[in-house]
């Protein structure tokens, strides 16, 4: 009974469905005999309807119409802008054929899904054809000349440096004429025969780089490159003055950023200029003893090669950081033979250097450095020992291979050998200030030499005194190595390196007096009547230097005080008169500037020459 009493119900729906596509296809099927030569239902143009009127009678409808339409005006409006056209002017062309084509497709097309959606939305008023538009030659001059008077190019914002400065210029947002959508709105009206007014479609774009991003980027630059750049590489280190990254710093765009870097190419000719400095072959120690004499001696050496595109690179990453400080990419080799493994003397590696410059001097004074120096090159000095560089100077004279130099005596002109020595002693000072190393004689020159500045860190020697005076407080012995580079003469010390740190505070310089009145000395080493300056006049001045020495933990364990006192000296002239003691010296050695002369014995040099000691 209930199985009975459902088979209807089950059965219902299926039947509807098909009833209603019987009906839906039925009706579909009859406009094209209902409408068999004459327009569909729904074709219209514009509030023009053409439903049902034979193909004829339409073309004649739609000449008629569109002829009205072809003078009609078309208005362009933008802000207070209006521009009126006729559709001649304007370069759009609604075609009588065209219109025809539109109407008697208008459901008939061959796709199925079409002609259901124009046939059934013809009826209901939902759709409708439209007039195609054709745009001639003259449409692309109007809307070219509409474009030139809102047209504005977007100026990005940008970052311009002047001098050690960035400065940030403003963006400016662009306008342009959007023709592509004019075109679809003049369509999609005329297509409806309408005239209402067309909105030109001008729209505004925003520059990639904004005004913020220019201001940050200056702000940033502004901020970091304030202070020089150290890079650093085991025993070197090399500076960057900032002035140099002003010079170096170019700002480009790069999508919706500004990047600021360093020039390539400023900065690869920077890092090739460090290459001969850095760039060193693996060196394997050598030292070989006879007794207690050194015979043969080369450091033990890393080779270093100087990685440049990639320390281009590094910087390029950093220079804008909060960093400061940046070690080189270097790769290193290391020597297969160190100096440790050759000796048991505690003769290890450089435990201390001096150095000083002593440009300008004269040729005799250069020979006497480099004869001096080369006295004390592979000295060893034994732990406990009392170094006298004097002793280990010996005799300073013409056997010993050194050159006279004219030095002052009292009131008196006369050569002596050795001029120059007190530079080879100031520079071993130096490095045993920097050793740490218990001094137990130093005396300063009697006033300030150029060649020894800063004041307060010389010493003078004068065999047999004064004298200069250390003591080998280390557990190994000391291994003096001297060489001369350029103008440069240095002294390294090998050894044992101690636990403690030496930091050097000054000199500093007080009590400056100023020179007395020059003095003039009769000589007939240069032509009668006239005069020529050898002594260039000095202020006089105090100087302390302090060493503070501090154990492993960083404690300081000793503070010493190292003073020096310059008299003021006076400007020296050389008299020419018939009768006076002759100088038999070189008067060819003459030097390339001037200065002045050190203690007695105080050297004499021609006329605008440097002292020689």
């Amino acid at each position: 009974m209930n199985r009975s009493a459902s088979r209807p119900r089950v059965w219902l729906a299926p039947t509807l469905l098909g009833v209603i596509f019987l009906l839906l296809a039925g009706w579909y099927v009859s406009f094209d005999v209902v409408y068999a030569g004459r327009m569909m239902p729904g074709a219209q143009l514009g509030v023009t309807d053409f439903s049902g009127l034979t193909f004829a009678a339409a073309d004649e409808k739609v000449g008629e119409m569109l002829a009205e339409v072809n003078r009609r005006w078309i208005t362009l409006t933008y802000q207070q802008g209006q521009y009126r056209y006729t559709l001649d002017q304007l370069g759009v062309e609604l075609e009588r054929e065209d219109a025809m084509a539109q109407l008697s497709q208008f459901g008939r097309s061959p796709n199925l899904l079409t002609n259901v959606r124009e046939r059934f939305g013809g009826v209901l008023g939902l759709v409708s054809p439209s007039a195609p538009c054709r745009f001639t030659p003259a449409f692309a001059t109007v809307a070219a000349n509409l474009a030139k008077k809102y047209q504005q190019v977007a100026a990005e914002a940008s970052v311009e440096i002047k001098g050690q400065r960035a400065v940030a210029h403003a963006a400016q947002p662009g306008r342009e004429l959007r023709v592509d959508q004019l075109k679809a709105l003049i369509s999609q009206q005329l297509g409806r025969l309408q005239f209402d007014p067309i909105v030109l479609p001008v729209t505004d774009s925003a520059p990639n780089i904004s005004t913020e991003i220019a201001t940050a980027t200056a702000q940033n630059i502004n901020r970091t490159l304030t202070g020089p750049y150290t890079l650093t590489a085991r025993q070197w280190s090399f500076t960057i003055l900032a002035s140099q990254l002003w010079q170096w710093l170019e700002i480009s765009p790069q999508q919706q950023s500004l990047v600021a870097r360093l020039k390539p190419i400023e900065l690869e000719k920077f890092l090739k200029s460090l290459e001969p400095e850095v760039n060193q072959p693996m060196q394997n120690a050598v030292l070989k003893l006879s007794g207690q004499k050194v015979i043969a001696f080369q450091p033990d050496r890393p080779g270093a090669v100087l990685r440049t595109k990639d320390a281009a690179a590094l910087i390029q990453q950093n220079f804008l950081g909060e960093q400061r400080e940046l070690e080189l990419p270097v790769n290193y080799l290391e020597p297969t033979v160190r100096l440790s493994e050759l000796n048991d003397l505690g003769i290890d590696e450089l435990v201390a250097s001096g150095v000083s410059n002593f440009a300008g001097s004269p040729a005799n004074r250069r020979h006497n450095i480099k004869n001096g120096a080369a006295k004390f090159n592979n000295v060893t000095i034994a732990p406990a020992e009392a170094f006298s560089f004097n002793k280990t100077l010996g005799v300073v004279d013409e056997t010993t291979g050194y050159l006279p130099e004219l030095v002052i005596k009292g009131d008196e002109t006369t050569p002596e050998f050795g001029g120059g020595l007190c530079q080879v002693s100031t520079t071993a000072f130096r490095a045993i200030l920097n050793g740490g190393y218990p001094i137990t004689e130093r005396r300063n020159h009697s006033y300030r030499v150029v060649y020894y500045e800063p004041a307060g860190s010389d010493a003078t020697i004068y065999p047999p005194s004064p004298d200069l005076r250390f003591v080998n407080d280390s557990p190994g012995h000391i291994l003096m190595q001297t060489y001369i580079e350029g103008n440069n003469l240095y002294f390294d010390f090998y050894g044992t390196k101690m636990n403690r740190t030496v930091k050097l505070e000054g000199p500093k310089i007080f009590n400056i007096t100023e020179p007395p009145e020059p003095v003039y000395i009769e000589t007939s080493t240069i032509p009668e009547g006239t005069t020529q300056k050898i002594d260039t006049a000095h202020r006089g001045a105090d100087t302390i230097l302090y060493r503070h020495i501090y154990d492993a933990t960083g404690r300081e364990v000793r503070k010493e005080e190292f003073k020096s006192h310059y008299v003021p000296w006076p400007a020296k002239f050389l008299v020419g008169v018939k009768e006076a003691p002759k100088v038999a010296t070189d008067l060819k050695n003459v030097p390339p500037a001037s200065s002045s002369s050190e203690q007695a014995p105080v050297e004499l040099t021609p006329p605008s020459g440097p002292e020689a000691l």
